[in-house]
């Protein structure tokens, strides 16, 4: 009582809280204890030792205010084993005074995400640990899961440190564990085991374990070194709360693990699976129905035990017509006994090119069993996905109107800046000037007469009806007669041409009847080479006078091909003719056309580029860009140029050279003009070469595309660009491309979720 009563006319008011009471293992506390007092002297606090609280951080502060002094102490605590805690008693010393803290109570829970008993392999790791060595201060040690393992299977790597508890207690800070740094592997986070894991006495101290867990995937064959790990912590040498400090280390001893590489016998041909387990392979089909022309989603997961980084995609032979573009890679981490594991899913965009059904091909997927030490490969079955035609968005436009399709002259491409001919004309104007004078000679005398012996008369004669006279109207004389006279053709010509028509018709459909089918033909050769020019061209005879008609040419052209609505079929038709005679742009706009109303905009971007190009002021092209850029903003800021084509500037800069010449000639005894005249005329050689010089391989984005840091998708995100982005395409590996746009994003990308314009795909 006595005790008590001194106590009590101390004068100093002490309080202690905590943010909270309750709280699990590893987690923090902030402890603040307040002394106010008017007494004189130093504050100083003694703390007790609590076996599951540790001591993070301290900080005090001294405040004075109105004759009185407040001291304050933020401790930070963290939770190191489970139970019931009673921080306290907690002195306070102030000169010769002293005064006690209220107690207070923490309650420590289990942190079940980081609980190594749900882990087995942890704990077989833990078990296998070594007791402290009595009388040290602490002991690390290093300890593997396996000796020898396959390349590309789980390593763990425990690092156990037994801490004396008594040593614990004295220290300000706590000691900072140091796991091995591996190298060569494949390393994948793990959740820290909070708190004290064991704990073991020896003699009269007390050790506490503390664990760190590493998990790795050796990525090449040989031995493995595991280095030795850290355990640093600071010995006070006073019992001051700030003093000098004397610094220990503690380490452990290298570890080494054998890697071994898969075996060669059984190994699959092409073999470039992972080491797994328990691998599942199969389809997941995301929505339906499929509808011609649109991306339809189809996903393949891969699940199993394993690392799910080194798992490639399966190797998916698509139906024809079909194309496919792998969009995305998830994955979803699952732990099974302490193995890492999951499902990997490769989302797949899969468009078919027509109506029907797709047969999806059964799958395969190599791998190296793990356990069993052998390949193994896992399967799944195909699928059949109904296919309905394209929805109704793509026949909502407008069809863009074809236009004629006049041939360039073979030479003429040959004048653009840069080209053969330009460079000629150029370094040789004179000869040039010479040479087209006697071009236009040549060119006034007359053609030579078609060898007519070759001709196939009843196969001239059916393609001119054909091209000429509606169907309905062939089988009648009269109709038929008429028809041939609206063409063109004279009276008497129209009369025979019919009369063989119809004669032909009959021995053609009268069984065992063949007599007079050659007279025939020689009638109707003799007929179709003597029809006018005009009517000639029309029906497209020309090639027939000169050549027995070939069956390729019987084949359905592709404008009937556009007009009866098989887009993609024209397509690929106006595509071959553009590539055999790049120069004409009508081709590469009917292209465009064909692709606009199949749905493939970033090919009808391409094409129309290339059109553009060639016919800057083009009306129908010009039209088609106007519609594809009100529905992508990315074209607006490449909109091709209404300026002159490459053929009009090497043309104008070669008249304007040729003049520069003439007048440097004619003047030639006046030095000023005759120069300015050279001057000005190489000048615009060169600005005409600058404005048509040849550009790196472009394409058109066809897709919102992310942009990988690296040829493979698996690799980190650089971003992205939207659909109908242009890019530069740097270069090529494999499947993929290396690609920039204007404002300077750079990445790879899939190859075919390219469209490219400066070559025909």
């Amino acid at each position: 009582m006595i005790v008590l009563a001194l106590l009590l006319q101390t004068g100093v008011a002490v309080s202690a809280t905590a943010d909270r009471t309750r709280l699990a293992v590893g987690e923090e506390v902030v402890y603040t204890l307040r002394a106010t007092t008017a007494l004189a002297g130093n504050f100083r606090v003694e703390l007790p030792t609590v076996a599951g609280l540790e001591v993070v951080e301290r900080a005090e502060r001294l405040e004075e205010a109105a004759g009185e002094r407040t001291y304050q102490l933020d401790l930070t605590l963290r939770a190191m084993e489970v139970g019931s805690w009673r921080f306290g008693p907690v002195l306070v010393f102030i000169g010769s005074a002293v005064e006690t803290a209220p107690d207070l109570t923490l309650v420590v829970v289990g942190a079940a995400a980081a609980d190594p008993t749900s882990n087995p392999r942890l704990m077989a790791l833990i078990r296998s640990l070594p007791p402290p060595d009595p009388g040290s201060s602490a002991t690390l040690v290093t300890v593997v899961s396996d000796a020898r393992l396959p390349q590309g299977g789980q390593l763990d790597v425990l690092t156990g440190a037994w801490f004396s508890r008594t040593l614990r207690a004295r220290l300000r800070r706590p000691p900072t564990l140091k796991p091995p740094v591996l190298a060569g592997v494949w390393a994948v986070p793990q959740p820290a085991v909070p708190g004290i894991v064991a704990t073991r006495a020896l003699g009269d101290d007390v050790y506490d374990l503390f664990v760190s867990h590493q998990v790795a995937f050796p990525l090449t064959p040989g031995r493995l070194t595991v280095p030795a790990a850290r355990l640093e912590y600071a010995i006070p040498v006073s019992r001051r709360a700030s003093g000098d400090e004397r610094p220990e280390v503690a380490t452990s001893a290298p570890v080494s693990v054998e890697v071994v590489p898969p075996p060669e016998a059984g190994r699959p041909a092409g073999f470039r699976g992972p080491t797994a387990g328990d691998v599942a392979l199969g389809y997941r089909i995301v929505a339906l129905p499929a509808h011609a022309g649109e991306p339809l989603p189809i996903d393949v997961t891969v699940s199993g035990i394993g690392n799910l980084a080194f798992w490639a995609p399966p190797n998916v032979t698509w139906p024809p017509g079909t194309r496919a573009y792998l969009d995305q890679t998830d994955e979803t981490p699952r732990e099974r006994g302490g193995l890492l594991g999951g499902t990997k899913t490769f989302h797949f965009l899969l468009v078919s090119d027509s109506a029907g059904s797709i047969a999806l091909p059964a799958l395969g997927y190599d791998y190296f069993d793990r356990s069993g030490g052998g390949y193994q490969s896992a399967a799944a079955a195909g699928l059949v996905i109904p296919v309905l035609p394209g929805k109704s968005r793509l026949v909502g436009r407008e069809v863009p109107p074809l236009v004629a399709a006049s041939r360039v002259p073979a030479w003429l491409p040959g004048l653009r800046p840069g080209r053969a001919w330009w460079s000629v004309a150029a370094a040789v104007p004179l000869l040039v000037l010479i040479g087209a004078a006697v071009g236009r000679r040549v060119r006034g005398r007359s053609r030579p007469t078609p060898v007519r012996q070759r001709v196939d008369g009843v196969a001239a004669l059916e393609s001119l009806v054909s091209r000429l006279v509606p169907e309905a109207d062939r089988g009648h004389g009269d109709l038929l007669e008429r028809s041939l006279r609206r063409a063109g053709l004279p009276r008497p010509q129209a009369t025979e041409a019919a009369r063989l028509k119809l004669e032909l018709d009959r021995l053609r459909f009268t069984p065992g009847d063949s007599t007079g089918v050659a007279g025939l033909g020689r009638q109707a050769a003799d007929l179709v080479g003597g029809l006018p020019a005009s009517v000639r061209r029309r029906a497209g005879l020309l090639l027939l006078l000169l050549v027995v008609l070939p069956v390729s040419a019987q084949r359905e052209s592709p404008e009937a091909l556009y007009r009866d609505g098989a887009y993609r079929p024209a397509a690929a038709a106006f595509e071959a003719a553009a590539a055999a005679d790049p120069e004409r742009w009508a081709l590469w706009y009917h292209g465009a056309a064909a692709r606009y109303l199949a749905g493939e905009d970033a090919a009808a971007a391409a094409l129309l580029t290339r059109a553009l190009e060639l016919a800057p002021r083009a009306g129908s092209a010009r039209s088609l860009w106007s519609a594809l850029e009100r529905q992508y903003e990315p074209l607006h800021q490449v909109r091709p140029r209404r300026g002159p084509s490459g053929l009009e500037l090497g043309i104008a800069s070669l008249g304007a050279w040729w003049i520069a010449v003439a007048v440097a000639l004619r003047w030639w005894r006046r030095p000023r003009v005759r120069w300015a005249a050279v001057t000005l005329g190489l000048l615009g050689l060169v600005a005409a070469w600058s404005a048509d010089r040849p550009r790196a391989e472009r394409a058109f984005v066809g897709s919102a595309t992310r942009l990988r840091r690296s040829p493979h998708g698996l690799s980190p995100d650089e971003g992205g660009v939207p659909a109908l982005t242009r890019v530069v395409v740097i270069r090529r590996q494999g499947d993929w491309a290396l690609v920039a746009d204007r404002v300077g994003n750079r990445g790879w990308v899939p190859e075919t979720g390219l469209a490219p314009i400066d070559r025909v795909n």
